[in-house]
């Protein structure tokens, strides 16, 4: 293990593919370590993952709702995934490779749940949104549906605001690209099977998770 975490250290494309220096069980342990925290983080900062591409604010569910979320988008994107590359490089794919790498993949939803606490960010949102409701629906329409006046925002915290929104963008784009690896390194697919399979499987787990995660969202309360 020690080598491993050496390895991981020195390297500096471990940041987006690590799966080189870490597989199988291993992986599997230490990446669905990383959805609890995820989660866990996510039940307090009100941000969560309802899908596999998706990072959303203000959600105030429980942890166990959390934990549902983002285990389902990551297991959306595992059997898609795993089913592709069974299709095109045969048997010799393993599960549990895409399972574990998947779920490392997952890391950078991690640092996203911590931008929850930054409070400026959901206050800008329920500003433009107040202001957006005022305009098209008129003040009366606004005091019904009981949405209220979030208040001043200053310059400061729009610049932050849209900081915060950059980096969401950026997070998505290295989730992505740790995905990408994932499948790539489990699935030993080369060229143009191996952009559009991923390129295709994401998006139909995209789908896919969106369905199941709104079915149980509004299906159970935990």
């Amino acid at each position: 293990m020690k080598t491993i975490i050496n390895n991981l250290l020195s390297d500096k494309k471990s940041l987006y593919n690590p799966f080189n220096y870490i597989a199988g069980i291993q992986a599997l342990i230490i990446g669905l370590l990383i959805i609890i925290i995820t989660s866990s983080i996510g039940a307090y900062s009100g941000i969560h993952f309802p899908g596999v591409l998706d990072i959303k604010i203000g959600y105030e569910g429980s942890f166990l709702m959390h934990l549902a979320i983002s285990a389902m988008a990551w297991f959306s994107a595992v059997v898609v995934l795993y089913i592709m590359a069974i299709i095109l490089a045969g048997p010799k794919v393993r599960f549990i490779d895409i399972a574990g790498t998947l779920a490392i993949a997952r890391f950078p939803a991690l640092i996203a749940s911590l931008t929850g606490f930054i409070n400026v960010f959901s206050k800008v949102i329920d500003y433009i949104l107040y202001k957006v409701f005022e305009k098209v629906q008129g003040v009366a329409e606004i005091e019904i549906l009981k949405i209220s006046d979030p208040g001043h925002v200053a310059t400061w915290e729009f610049i932050v605001a849209a900081l915060i929104g950059l980096s969401m963008i950026i997070i998505v784009v290295w989730m992505v690209a740790m995905m990408f690896h994932a499948y790539r390194v489990s699935s030993n697919l080369k060229g143009s099977n191996l952009i559009a399979s991923f390129i295709i499987g994401i998006l139909i787990a995209q789908i896919i998770s969106n369905i199941l995660i709104f079915w149980i969202a509004g299906t159970y309360i935990i």
